[in-house]
């Protein structure tokens, strides 16, 4: 019967030996410092605020030319949109709807075009007259035959006035614009009349802030804000006071929204101005002929 082999009642421990103990000053000079001195956390603090202060600068920028496209955009959509709308009565002024009746003549309006100079037209269109506007804008009135020529229809195929309120086919059609505050806002906008609803405006073109129209008269040489209108009862001479009439030059003066400083702008009469609002404006011109009223005989 064979023994088993004592095991021995200790383990054995292997312990590496301790590393050499290196001095403190030799160690400074191997190992390199920790952390960043105080010159050098300012040298990047600095540098820092100038990459931050050149990103705000560069969005700022970006930021200002964004808003003054914008501004320009809406103040250029609003200034053609008048001209655009004033543009097509202007241009039906004195249309005389044709009556298709053997000997008939044309129903032609006595006072196609009504200029009121700093002022509004008002009262019945048989009798319009023009009210002082302490604004100092103009206004006028066109007055055409309304019928399926001279303007859009409604879905019923019948004539529309500025407004695009039905009008009865073969009527008189008044269309009167000027431009005032509005009720809700206080912006100024373009306002029209239309025959639909008399003594009833509405605005149609918001931050319109001035309207002026002058005209080219035949024998004339420059461009006059008013002409004289005849006497009620001279059906001739009205007759030759709308064939003086041969160009309209209409100027609308549009503002903008407010921005951080004033602009200076040159106004409807070429004046150079400075607004105190800051608010940038801009004027937009159309000439067009009188192409029913020159020569019309």
């Amino acid at each position: 019967m064979s023994r088993e082999p004592r095991r021995p009642n200790f383990v054995l421990v292997v312990v590496p030996p301790a590393p050499p103990r290196i001095p403190p000053r030799i160690l400074r000079r191997v190992l390199p410092a920790c952390g960043y001195s105080l010159v050098e956390l300012m040298v990047a603090m600095t540098i820092g605020l100038l990459v931050a202060s050149a990103a705000i600068g560069l969005y700022r920028g970006q930021h200002a030319a964004f808003e003054q496209a914008a501004d320009m955009a809406q103040m250029d959509d609003a200034g053609r949109a008048a001209l655009d709308l004033i543009a097509v009565h202007a241009r039906a002024a004195g249309f005389a709807a044709r009556i298709f009746v053997a000997g008939a003549d044309p129903v032609t309006p006595r006072i196609p075009v009504l200029p009121c100079p700093a002022g509004r037209p008002a009262g019945d269109p048989a009798n319009s007259h023009c009210v002082r506007d302490a604004r100092g804008s103009d206004g006028v009135q066109f007055s055409y035959m309304a019928d399926r020529v001279s303007s859009w229809l409604t879905s019923d195929g019948a004539p529309t006035d500025c407004l695009g309120q039905a009008v009865p086919a073969g009527v008189l059609s008044v269309a009167r614009f000027f431009v005032k505050p509005s009720g809700s806002s206080g912006e100024p906008e373009l306002y029209c009349e239309g025959s639909g609803r008399l003594g009833t405006a509405q605005p149609v073109v918001e931050g319109v802030e001035t309207l002026r129209l002058s005209y080219q008269l035949k024998g004339v040489a420059s461009l006059v804000g008013d002409f004289a209108l005849p006497d009620e009862a001279d059906e001739a001479s009205a007759t030759d006071a709308a064939d003086r009439l041969q160009m309209v030059s209409i100027c609308v003066l549009v503002r903008g929204r407010p921005t951080a400083k004033n602009y200076a702008y040159l106004d409807c009469d070429g004046r150079a101005s400075q607004g105190g609002d800051r608010r940038r404006r801009q004027t937009y011109r159309l000439m067009l002929a009188a192409r029913n009223l020159f020569d019309r005989a």
